[in-house]
């Protein structure tokens, strides 16, 4: 009788740890699969409605097939200013140098959402080549997305009578770095 109650004792601290390991196998895959919620707690809410929120729209950017996109709220950059306020139109860029500005940057919100370039130095390839770097960080889009979208680069007539070469005055130039500008 003796061996049997000493082969009793192992066995039932084996059955009793196998079974404990089981309860907390099942208590532990069965709290991932439960959410408890405590109905004591409140949480509180804010309810706003849409009226009183100051939502203001990004500004969008016609592209070439007529489309619009948004890009970042350049608007509110320190160094662009309100030209028009019934048309809605911006200077939001300008480039000054020893002789005068070199370009300024157009934003046309009334109008759609163009963007004009106009170069007002004869050193025209130069002006727009940084234009056209100068627009992408304000925009702070790639170049493939620049070139999508229309864009005029054009030098008032003003500017003409000081160049060497062929009048530009009139014509969309294109940036640079995009197919279908004019090479200068």
């Amino acid at each position: 009788m003796t061996n049997n109650t000493s082969n009793r004792g192992p066995l039932l601290m084996i059955g009793i740890f196998f079974l404990t390991v089981i309860v907390i196998a099942v208590l532990f895959f069965r709290s991932d699969t439960e959410t408890l919620v405590d109905p004591v707690v409140e949480v509180e809410t804010e309810v706003v409605l849409q009226e009183e929120q100051d939502i203001v729209p990004l500004p969008t950017i016609v592209t070439k097939t007529g489309t619009t996109i948004a890009t970042r709220d350049f608007l509110l950059d320190e160094d662009v200013v309100l030209i028009d306020e019934a048309l809605e139109v911006y200077m939001i860029a300008s480039e000054p140098g020893p002789d005068g500005t070199l370009y300024e940057i157009f934003y046309f919100k009334g109008g759609g959402g163009g963007i004009t370039i106009s170069l007002l130095n004869p050193d025209l390839a130069y002006i727009r080549n940084l234009a056209e770097t100068d627009l992408q960080n304000k925009l702070d889009v790639s170049l493939l997305r620049l070139c999508a979208l229309q864009i005029s680069v054009t030098v008032p007539r003003s500017v003409s009578p000081n160049l060497t070469a062929e009048d530009y005055s009139g014509i969309d130039l294109g940036l640079p770095s995009c197919p279908g500008s004019i090479a200068l």
